[in-house]
């Protein structure tokens, strides 16, 4: 009986040890884990400031978009216009050249008058 005691005994101080001793490692592991919470919790706040970022910027890039459509089309008019005028003076030109002398006379002296 006084073996069954010395045994029993053994087996509570080593499971007396084993309960501190994992009880001191889940306490770290606790610790470690609030930690590791912690960085995961900046990371998303981070995150979200970048994700509002992002839609800023993606929202001056549309408006910016627009502003080049428009722009694009401005200079389709533009060009457009001037591609007239170059032939309006083309002909007027033109018509110059097909005048006769007493015709060119003409023109100049009814300019001047």
């Amino acid at each position: 009986m006084e073996k069954i005691y010395r045994y029993g005994f053994f087996v509570l101080m080593a499971l007396v040890i084993l309960v501190f001793v994992f009880k001191d490692e889940s306490s770290g592991d606790n610790l470690y884990i609030e930690t590791l919470e912690s960085k995961i919790e900046r990371l998303n706040m981070k995150n979200a400031y970048l994700d509002a970022q992002n839609s800023n910027i993606v929202a001056d890039i549309e408006v910016k978009m627009d502003s080049i459509a428009n722009l694009k089309s401005e200079v389709k008019r533009v060009e457009y216009k001037k591609t007239l005028m170059k032939r309006y003076y083309e002909n007027k030109i033109n018509a110059i050249d097909k005048l006769n002398v007493y015709e060119l006379d003409s023109a100049f002296a009814a300019r001047y008058r």
